[in-house]
């Protein structure tokens, strides 16, 4: 079996994150920068793993979503995870980018100022 150039080109990539609270930033909401995409990129799927639920937190429930800064929730929206019970959660938006600057993806995570809980966001792409 022999690999062309663009076979090896179509090998995935990913950027993570990880989310540990408490989280000791100013209010009840964090925003990270995963990564930036290039032209013609696609993201293939988006994977959030609760390895530790939240807990400790007041003045709402808290939710997850992972987007760009145009659209926060264009990759998985905050009602396709459950960050209060362990487990994985894939959405797969099969999003191809064809602009001119590389896209900023990012994952918003309002935490309500939990005290305890781990969360891990990957966005793997190719």
């Amino acid at each position: 079996l022999v690999a062309t150039q663009d076979s090896a080109a179509t090998d995935a990539n990913s950027l993570s994150h990880t989310f540990t609270m408490p989280i000791t930033d100013f209010g009840t909401a964090k925003t990270v920068t995963l990564g930036r995409i290039s032209n013609n990129s696609r993201i293939v799927s988006v994977l959030v793993e609760v390895n530790t639920p939240m807990t400790g937190y007041s003045g709402g429930i808290p939710s997850l979503e992972v987007g760009t800064q145009a659209e926060p929730s264009r990759f998985m929206s905050d009602y396709e995870n459950d960050l209060e019970s362990d487990g994985s959660y894939t959405t797969t938006p099969d999003f191809h980018y064809s602009g001119t600057t590389e896209l900023e993806i990012k994952a918003n995570l309002e935490h309500f100022d939990a005290t305890s809980g781990e969360i891990k966001v990957t966005v793997t792409y190719v």
